[in-house]
């Protein structure tokens, strides 16, 4: 009987798992599905000031102070723009960047979901 080496059971899965969470991690990938409780739990408003008003603006109008160098960012509250764009195009546009906007670096899956639904509101 042939033994396997310890080292060569345990070093696969690592391999597998390493390769899932750069793939998750790199920003190309979906996001991967989250809790309603995680989202929740988020405060959206707070997290939406902190990370996307520099451009959008407070209300999303897209009239932030950082706006003045980036012509057309765009405006949250525009019903065409929601009718337009999906869940998935917004969570991918945080993830990869769209146009002049760059990816929003460090936002977790759940983060993610938690600014698509309050952008989401925005609109009138």
């Amino acid at each position: 009987m042939t033994r396997t080496p310890l080292l060569s059971l345990i070093a696969r899965p690592i391999a597998a798992l390493t390769l899932v969470a750069t793939t998750a991690c790199s920003g190309g990938a979906a996001d991967v599905p989250v809790s309603e409780e995680a989202v929740e739990a988020i405060d959206a408003p707070v997290l939406f000031q902190r990370r996307c008003a520099q451009c959008h603006g407070a209300r999303g109008v897209g009239d932030g102070p950082s706006a003045v160098a980036y012509p057309r960012v765009g405006d949250l509250t525009d019903p065409a723009m929601h009718a337009r764009l999906s869940d998935e195009d917004l969570r991918r546009a945080m993830r990869q960047g769209v146009g002049r906007m760059p990816p929003v670096g460090s936002l977790s899956a759940t983060e993610r979901e938690a600014l698509v639904r309050y952008v989401r509101t925005l609109a009138p």
